[in-house]
This record gives structure tokens, sequence and C-alpha cells, in this order.
């Protein structure tokens, strides 16, 4: 049964206790692609003016570890 809604995948090692839930996560999508989506703003990522959209597994999951990483780096600063 199709969905209208992309199928969601929270990537289990990029929660920090303490911290709550990662503000990036993957979505799948029903073409068969993930994209990286921003839970702050519900759209997707965006990195170097690209859009992290349409990609394979692999490479999906590499961009939400490096986009969860920058925001937590920009948080410790934030707060240093």
């Amino acid at each position: 049964m199709a969905s209208d809604q992309p199928l969601n995948w929270l990537d289990d090692d990029q929660l920090n206790p303490g911290q709550g839930r990662p503000r990036y996560a993957l979505v799948g999508e029903e073409n068969g692609t993930w994209s990286v989506h921003d839970r702050q703003t519900g759209l997707p990522a965006i990195l170097d003016d690209e859009m992290l959209v349409e990609m394979t597994f692999d490479h999906a999951d590499n961009m939400l570890e490096l986009m969860n990483r920058i925001e937590e780096e920009l948080r410790r600063r934030a707060g240093s």
C-alpha cells in the first residue's frame, strides 16, 4: 500500500545522550532514493547550495552524519 508520506528512518548512532534528537534525519523516498531532512524546518537540508535529496542510502547516511556533526559543532561554539 503506497503512502503519501516518505518513509522516515533515524540513524540511531547520531543520538547523543542528554542532547535529545539530532537536527537532521534520513527520509526514504518512494523512488528508492534517500534525502536528509532538517527537523526544524521540515524541508530537505542544504549544504553548499545543494539540497541533499535523491541520494543512495550510503551517500545520504554519510551526509546525515556530516550535517549532524556540523550542527553539534555550531552548538558547542555557541555555548562557549
